[in-house]
């Protein structure tokens, strides 16, 4: 059930200020197909889930959980039972990618490792995100040496840097609590493989389009064709074969997902990505009722192993020079804006039409919306704006 949870953490919602961090990349393509929603062909899917030459793609949703400590992450873990209640009823299998501060955090309390053991047994795959050292919101592990990776932080404007907390080889320890054969995440790769764990061998976040030329960069934040997959990106790094998907950051624009997603094929795959936070939901919902209306028995629904184990997209081979390139520590992070809203400068101040939140709020210390602005009014959820403070609430 989607409860009254979400209404009282809009303002904790991960937002990030255009301006606040390295913009990514935009595509210039337009979206195909009607933005209106609409599909205009049944999935025709035979029982066993295979095309039977239907025009509906296939699809995976990745939900990427963020590097967070209390009190937000236990709000996040609300809002993402939620989410995985709602995909069960629809059948809808999700790629649940954890940093590894939720690793703490589910293996700390015996309640949470059984809802984690149900979520495998429902089939979603548990998978592996990380922050690497070119993100806006690092998560403080690392494929670079400490003294690099610090170094690298004070380079991109983190002076003094963040806390350093361990290897890759620390980082993918904690996953395989949570999944001993942990394969599959988003792990920040686009501007550098050194952050890519050797154990993650199907990643959707290479930096380049998996449509089109092979090897093209394309930022995953507001151009909706970044999430159709026409092939397999596949390389080598560090001696291991890796196979890459690619996906875009929905909650920026659902409508403009649903137009590229009508203009795809049943041989193609379109990758969404969401976090678990109560801004993400608002748009998490419409998305997967999109799905459910065309593919009520989610027979296109798939992980990120599976469309890559399964075989559903021929691959295109990446080059070891684009695969082991290394851009630089002023390089723009593809996966960005991915880290949540930036934290109020000294003063309390904020970027123009953002404002700092205050306690006891959950957003406490974050820039969020100003909802005076008429472009970033107030969600149906909750409807009131402050006129004083500009948040949305009481």
């Amino acid at each position: 059930m989607r409860s009254l949870f979400l209404v009282t953490l809009w303002t904790a919602a991960a937002v990030m200020v255009a301006g606040c961090s390295s913009a990514p990349l935009a595509p210039d393509g337009s979206p195909d197909g009607s933005p209106d929603g609409s599909i205009d062909a049944a999935p025709g899917d035979g029982a066993d889930g295979t095309s039977d030459g239907g025009a509906f793609p296939y699809y995976f949703i990745a939900i990427h959980n963020e590097p967070q400590y209390s009190p937000q992450i236990g709000q996040s873990n609300t809002v993402l039972k939620e989410m995985i209640e709602q995909a069960n009823q629809y059948g809808i299998k999700l790629t649940l990618m954890f940093t590894a501060q939720w690793s703490d955090y589910i293996t700390a309390d015996s309640g949470r490792v059984a809802d984690l053991e149900s979520w495998k047994q429902e089939g979603h795959e548990i998978a592996a995100h990380h922050h690497g050292v070119y993100h806006g919101g690092w998560d403080g592990y690392s494929g670079y040496p400490r003294d690099e990776a610090l170094a690298m932080r004070v380079c991109r404007g983190k002076d003094p840097p963040e806390e350093y907390l361990g290897t890759l080889a620390d980082y993918i320890g904690k996953l395989k609590k949570l999944n001993p054969d942990v394969k599959a995440g988003c792990t920040n790769d686009e501007a550098d493989k050194t952050e890519l764990p050797d154990e993650i061998v199907h990643d959707t976040c290479s930096g380049w389009a998996n449509h089109g030329a092979p090897g093209v960069e394309e930022g995953d934040a507001f151009g909706p064709e970044k999430g159709r997959n026409e092939y397999i990106s596949a390389g080598t790094y560090d001696g291991i074969p890796r196979k890459w998907l690619a996906h875009f950051q929905a909650y920026h624009d659902v409508e403009a997902a649903k137009g590229v997603f009508n203009g795809m094929g049943a041989g193609e795959v379109y990758g969404a990505v969401f976090h678990s936070s109560s801004n993400d939901a608002q748009s998490f919902y419409p998305w997967i009722d999109f799905l459910h209306s065309s593919d009520a028995s989610a027979l296109k629904s798939r992980t990120v192993s599976e469309v890559v184990e399964q075989e559903l997209l021929p691959e295109e081979g990446i080059s070891a020079d684009l695969v082991n390139a290394r851009q630089g520590c002023g390089t723009q992070d593809g996966g960005l804006p991915d880290g949540g809203p930036p934290s109020c400068a000294d003063g309390g101040t904020c970027g123009q039409d953002f404002v700092c939140c205050a306690a006891p709020a959950p957003c406490a210390g974050w820039c969020v919306p100003d909802c005076r602005n008429p472009a970033t009014p107030c969600p149906p959820q909750v409807p009131t704006c402050n006129s004083a403070t500009g948040l949305c609430g009481p």
